[in-house]
């Protein structure tokens, strides 16, 4: 009876193991996609930039006062 019992534990924690592996996977997955829409808005960022030419924000009179 003892056997029996220790082979269900042994079944249990695989599979909590075999959960925490996927569940890692899946947060790997998800900051690999993150950090692409990242790229993409600086690579977005970079070409609006480029079209547009450079920040007027600080030009005139008082442009050098920050």
């Amino acid at each position: 009876m003892k056997g029996i019992t220790n082979s269900f534990k042994a079944i249990k924690t695989a599979a909590k193991a075999g959960k925490a592996a996927t569940d890692a996977q899946k947060a790997a997955s998800l900051a690999g996609k993150t950090n692409l829409v990242g790229i993409g808005g600086q690579v977005l960022g970079s070409a609006l930039g480029a079209a547009t030419g450079p920040s007027k924000e600080y030009g005139g009179k008082y442009g050098g006062i920050t």
